[in-house]
């Protein structure tokens, strides 16, 4: 493979092969109860047939000096459709998961992010989101998910 072939994306790992389900929302479809275009994530992924959480994900293709410009927006898109799919109850699970993906940057960055614990908790406890700033994720079972640290 050429590396005009290679794309960099978020790689969800799946080793004890649970049947998920991903959806990917395209461009300018997502919309509201009311109708209006909403800013969005790119998608989600669930366990199927026994869901106990949901992740909802965002890739941010940047280069890395402009990863913290972008922080504020991955962060309400994942929002906006976690508080959408919640008011529609299609989110009914208490665990939902918000991955922040930027394939361009090859180290360590959760914390460039979410800067400190205090941040993290606060973000959590107002969105009700876990987050993480990861570009490898382990799907551990269907309890949860863990995100790779470089």
């Amino acid at each position: 493979m050429d590396d005009c072939s290679v794309v960099d994306a978020v790689t969800f790992h799946n080793d004890n092969k649970l049947n998920v389900e991903i959806a990917t929302f395209d461009d300018h479809i997502y919309l509201d109860t009311t109708g209006t275009n909403i800013e969005h994530c790119e998608g989600c992924l669930y366990v199927k047939n026994t869901p106990k959480w949901i992740t909802l994900y965002e890739i941010k293709d940047c280069d890395e000096a402009n990863i913290l410009n972008h922080r504020a927006k991955a962060i309400r898109q994942i929002t906006n459709v976690s508080d959408d799919l919640k008011l529609r109850s299609i989110i009914t699970v208490e665990k939902v998961y918000g991955i922040i993906s930027f394939p361009r940057k090859h180290t360590a960055f959760n914390d460039d992010i979410f800067g400190d614990i205090i941040e993290y908790t606060r973000l959590k406890r107002n969105t009700g989101i876990l987050f993480y700033a990861t570009n490898e994720v382990f799907i551990v079972n269907h309890d949860e998910l863990s995100p790779v640290e470089l």
